[in-house]
């Protein structure tokens, strides 16, 4: 035969039982709480720890390269500004020395010039003994020294001018080419002074000068007795145009013989032959 149990103490069992449960059930889910709120807290420290130092380093690691990538970057270009400027410079001698002119012109060579120099183009002597005669076909340039008396001809040179302005210096000269110039000092050009070039300068600037005559056959001539007694002889000229100026005292006393295709109005009165 059994026993019987009260009720109420079957209910009281139950509910005792039951709050057995409950507890149980809530410390589980505390524990589980409390350790997921650990590691929550864990992930959250780590990731505030963690992002500060990674951003900072990353920054500064950042800020250094880019600092220092400036820097070196300033000072190569620094460095190698002198070396393009030295090496631009040295190529643009080397360009100027290599496209430079010789020294000595074309128009006169060493070779051509027998007796005098080359300078400018021109061959340059000094007569030292007569005749003193100019190469045929550059430019020449000619001085007579003192009492020399020489003989001048230039009439092969291309161009000419003839120094006789010393005393005496000269005895006949004669010209051609595309100019002449020839100046006579005093009682200087004794010979006379004859001239067939294109265009034709003449200047017996000296007392006494020129008096063997003058005779002007170039294609434009000029003409000047500005020396007292200059031109004793006639002057003669012809050719496109003729321009005799006698201004010295007593120049050109035995008058001017003009032929030329112009008779400038400077030109004395013409009386040929």
């Amino acid at each position: 035969m059994g026993i019987r149990v009260p009720s109420s103490v079957l209910r009281s069992s139950a509910g005792v039982a039951i709050a057995a449960i409950g507890l149980a059930s809530a410390c589980t889910l505390d524990g589980a709480g409390l350790a997921l709120k650990g590691e929550m807290d864990a992930s959250v420290d780590g990731s505030q720890t963690a992002s500060p130092d990674a951003a900072s380093s990353g920054g500064m690691t950042k800020a250094d390269g880019g600092a220092s990538g400036g820097a070196d970057a300033a000072l190569d270009a620094r460095d190698a500004g002198p070396d393009a400027s030295v090496d631009a410079s040295g190529d643009a001698m080397a360009d100027a020395e290599r496209d430079a002119p010789a020294t000595n012109d074309a128009s006169c060579a060493p070779a051509l010039c027998k007796g005098g120099t080359c300078n400018a183009g021109t061959c340059v002597i000094a007569c030292s003994s007569s005749p003193c005669t100019c190469p045929a076909g550059i430019p020449c340039s000619v001085t007579a020294p003192e009492a020399s008396g020489v003989d001048v001809d230039c009439t092969s040179a291309s161009s000419c001018a003839v120094d006789c302005s010393s005393a005496t210096s000269c005895g006949a000269v004669a010209c051609g080419g595309s100019s002449c110039t020839v100046t006579c000092g005093t009682s200087s050009c004794t010979a006379g002074v004859t001239c067939t070039a294109g265009d034709c300068n003449i200047s017996c600037t000296g007392a006494s000068a020129c008096p063997g005559g003058v005779t002007a056959h170039g294609g434009t001539s000029t003409v000047t007795c500005d020396g007292v007694s200059s031109c004793p002889e006639k002057v003669r000229c012809d050719g496109l145009s003729c321009d005799v100026h006698c201004t010295g005292i007593s120049s050109c006393s035995a008058g001017v013989c003009c032929t030329a295709s112009t008779c400038m109005p400077g030109t004395a009165a013409s009386s040929c032959p």
